[in-house]
């Protein structure tokens, strides 16, 4: 295999995404939280779980199963994971960073996905300026207001800020 391993951050961002995506889903708490442990696990590891992976021994990870093993294993051979890349063709890849906004929780962006068509942060913003929401049960103009609040906020943050853990790795097999 000539093309260079994914590294441990990579495969943890696509373990995460699978969370946020079967969460949406309204896919049962366990699992969710079974990907999310794996992704964290894998960001902490030092040395590559791609390599772990191909030699069937990343189960030897606290929290990394056969089902996740065979996860990474499909990142290695296919860039991604077949359940993520079939999720990704049913939800838009934008309503996932609805969850990120206070008081918006995985069931109410489904709901405004779903019920009012709303695919992109843009279109959130739209439909809370035009008092949209607000036609969904439940949602009312204090949620309508901290969207806003929110968006406006998370314009002015730059985005080019990076957890250590992500750089650490990397740096760690330079040392050696």
């Amino acid at each position: 295999m000539s093309e260079a391993l994914p590294r441990n951050v990579d495969v943890a961002d696509q373990l995460e995404l699978l969370a946020d995506l079967l969460e949406l889903e309204g896919e049962a708490s366990f699992r969710v939280l079974a990907y999310r442990r794996a992704a964290t696990r894998i960001r902490e590891t030092a040395g590559s779980v791609a390599e772990l992976a191909l030699a069937g021994r990343a189960k030897e990870l606290s929290g990394i199963g056969k089902t996740i093993e065979e996860k990474i294993v499909q990142v290695v051979e296919d860039g991604e994971m077949h359940a993520l890349t079939k999720r990704k063709k049913i939800i838009p890849p934008e309503v996932v960073s609805f969850m990120r906004l206070p008081g918006l929780g995985p069931k109410t962006a489904a709901r405004i996905w779903q019920e009012l068509g709303v695919t992109t942060i843009d279109e959130l913003k739209h439909a809370a300026e035009q008092e949209q929401l607000r036609t969904l049960a439940g949602l009312g103009a204090k949620t309508e207001e901290r969207i806003l609040k929110a968006l406006a906020e998370k314009r002015q943050e730059p985005s080019d800020r990076r957890l250590l853990g992500d750089g650490l790795g990397p740096l760690l097999t330079l040392q050696r």
